[in-house]
């Protein structure tokens, strides 16, 4: 009796002594999560939240759009329990980096082991799990919705590459070079949807094999197995990495090519440019950002400009490091314009289109304002500004989420000073009208209520009757009826035995972006992350950390002043999170 009684005592003690413990284990990873207050969460959180509520209301209204009182503090609150959340979010991550980093300067030579996961592979072996589990994933999407889907602008670059109309170089030539050698498998075994499919299954195998390659790279820098399991799920079953490689895009084209580059600009910064004194590795970064720049044109405007500044940073280090990081910046660029691009142009008699993307903002807040406010300018202003663009008809045509209605209004000769000078001037007397429709064009980039959603039905989205109308344009003579003819064998009907499966894996896509929208939201890939690396690069004064990080904010500086938030756009950027997320766990490393 005395036993047990005794056992029963022994066993209580036990019992509280282990809650004791797992309440100390429980405020100990709070505490480490969390710690003290943070002002640079704190601010960070702040200004994502509020850009993000104000980006949404002006996607929904056009405007701030406050009805009431009660609309207006329910905007508020919603700002605060973003902020909240966010703030919690981002003081564990920058807990988690300041951890990281703290005493790990020196080589990293051998993969961080995690107490809570540790992969027991070999580089190769890890390489291959993440090949095989990354298509093994992406072919339970892509199977089903063979034989996969087009963006747009691969209709115009089908019908140039088989001679319906003239090239022109809005659309890379390298990427329509590129499609045709499936267009022409397809033509040759009897369906372009043939050589469709055989492109999706092969850009799937290069993309998985960049990603995979990747979190080789960053588990041979130091990174924690834990964060490459979570970086490998990210990559094998978020809905905006599925979904553009089962498209033939020039902006998914192009994203393998930007991963690889994109490896190489971090070791080079990582290095500061140590690691191109391997001709083999400065040879595959220059092939690799050429690739990256020929199917993109973009990218000459990010990688060039970086790596460049890398070099003039690193004369003072050893200039012969310096030379070759400026080389790899430049040698690209200008095999790209001086002879890749000349030669295709005169090769297949391609037209320079004339583009007015860089000035979409100006263009767009200037005409917005005159919208709003026709006495804005005298007769004699109008009659100088409409020298540079078709005021009138800009204004019936103006569209608050697209800038190609207006600037497709300036005159061929229109100098460009003309916009410049009224564009000051309006801004000054308008600035409200400025910002509302900066944000009614460029909103959506922080919005972390508005999913990305990438085209993943070519029917549905490319061959309906108002997108058959749009091509019937490139065909002035047949119209409609010969562009139906053309367009006609990418229609096709999906076998019965895969339809049941379409449609759950649509359902489940459609539910993910309806209930969790921030996951694959505009906002969270094009802003928050980059700006949130950046400002603890900044705060923690890590230039390296700074430096890795010029390539994402370039993009969103592209995002911010270009014609449209369009998806597409959002390719490269997605592809590269987790690699942005270790920027400051590389950044201490040489």
């Amino acid at each position: 009796m005395e036993g047990q009684v005794g056992s029963s005592i022994l066993r209580i003690d036990n019992s509280i002594h282990y809650s004791v413990s797992s309440k100390r284990r429980i405020f100990a990873f709070i505490q480490h999560a969390w710690g003290t207050f943070d002002m640079l969460s704190c601010a960070l959180s702040i200004v994502i939240s509020l850009l993000s509520n104000t980006g949404t209301r002006f996607v929904q209204y056009q405007s701030l759009q406050i009805a009431s009182p009660a609309d207006a503090a329910v905007f508020v609150i919603k700002i605060i329990l973003y902020a909240a959340v966010l703030y919690l979010i981002i003081r564990a991550v920058v807990s988690f980096w300041d951890g990281s980093t703290h005493g790990r300067t020196g080589s990293a030579s051998a993969p961080a082991r995690s107490p809570i996961l540790s992969i027991r592979l070999s580089d190769r072996g890890l390489y291959r799990a993440c090949f095989l589990i990354m298509m093994a994933a992406w072919l339970l999407w892509v199977i089903p919705h063979l034989p996969g889907t087009m963006r747009d602008d691969s209709i115009p670059q089908y019908l140039q590459y088989f001679g319906y109309v003239d090239y022109y170089t809005q659309h890379p030539i390298f990427d329509t070079l590129c499609f045709g050698i499936f267009w022409d498998m397809g033509a040759a075994l009897g369906s372009p949807l043939i050589g469709l499919s055989i492109y999706i299954i092969v850009q799937c195998a290069l993309t998985a094999a960049c990603f995979s390659l990747l979190l080789v790279y960053l588990r041979r820098r130091g990174v924690p197995d834990a964060a490459l399991v979570i970086f490998l799920v990210f990559y094998s079953f978020a809905r905006v990495i599925y979904q553009p490689v089962d498209a033939m895009s020039k902006d998914s084209w192009n994203g393998w090519s930007f991963v690889l580059s994109m490896i190489c600009v971090v070791e080079i910064a990582r290095t500061h440019g140590a690691c191109l004194q391997r001709r083999l590795y400065l040879f595959g970064t220059i092939v690799s950002i050429f690739i990256c720049i020929a199917s993109k044109r973009t990218m000459l405007y990010v990688l060039t400009p970086t790596l460049v500044l890398f070099a003039l940073t690193q004369i003072r280090r050893k200039r012969s490091w310096a030379a070759r990081t400026f080389a790899a910046g430049t040698v690209p660029a200008l095999a790209f314009l001086l002879i890749w691009n000349p030669l295709t142009v005169a090769l297949f008699g391609a037209t320079q289109n004339t583009t007015h993307e860089m000035l979409s903002v100006p263009v767009q807040q200037v005409i917005y304002t005159v919208k709003e406010n026709p006495s804005a300018l005298s007769d004699e202003e109008r009659r100088e500004l409409s020298e540079y663009i078709q005021i009138d008809r800009a204004v019936q045509v103006y569209n608050p989420w697209r800038s190609d209605e207006a600037t497709g209004c300036i005159n061929p000769d229109g100098d460009v000073k003309t916009l410049v000078k009224y564009w000051i001037k309006l801004g000054l007397e308008h600035p409200k009208d400025y910002l509302a429709s900066f944000m009614n064009i460029a909103g959506q980039w922080f919005s972390l209520d508005i999913p990305i959603n990438y085209g993943h039905d070519l029917e549905d989205e490319l061959l309906t009757d108002a997108r058959m109308e749009g091509w019937a344009s490139f065909f002035p003579e047949g119209g409609k009826r010969e562009a139906e003819s053309v367009l006609r064998s990418f229609r096709s009907e999906r076998p019965e035995s895969l339809q049941k499966s379409y449609e759950v894996l649509e359902q489940i896509d459609s539910m993910r972006a309806t209930r969790l929208p921030v996951f694959s939201s505009f906002g969270l890939y094009a802003f928050a992350i980059p700006i949130t690396v950046a400002a603890w690069s900044i705060a923690r004064r890590n230039l390296v950390s700074l430096g890795m990080s010029l390539i994402p904010l370039l993009l969103l500086c592209t995002f911010l002043i270009g014609p449209i938030a369009l998806y597409w756009y959002t390719v490269p950027i997605v592809y590269i999170a987790p690699l942005m997320l270790s920027f400051p766990l590389l950044a201490n490393q040489r």
